[in-house]
């Protein structure tokens, strides 16, 4: 596992975000963090499922995340 961490922004991006984390997940990165601008689609569940760390825009809370 490395030291470098991505942050990926999102904003209604269900059709694109498995694809993207399906890439960063082949780098071995220490962490990857969603922060969620207030989707309307599928996107925040579609992360949940995959136990990423998700934030959303105007809320401090974690609501799910890994140390993985």
């Amino acid at each position: 596992m490395s030291n470098v961490a991505a942050v990926v922004v999102t904003h209604d991006a269900e059709r694109e975000i498995l694809p993207c984390l399906d890439a960063l997940t082949c780098l071995n990165l220490g962490r990857i963090a969603i922060v969620d601008n207030a989707s309307r689609d599928a996107t925040v569940p579609i992360v949940l499922a995959m136990a990423r760390e998700l934030r959303r825009h105007g809320q401090s809370m974690t609501t799910a995340s890994t140390s993985w």
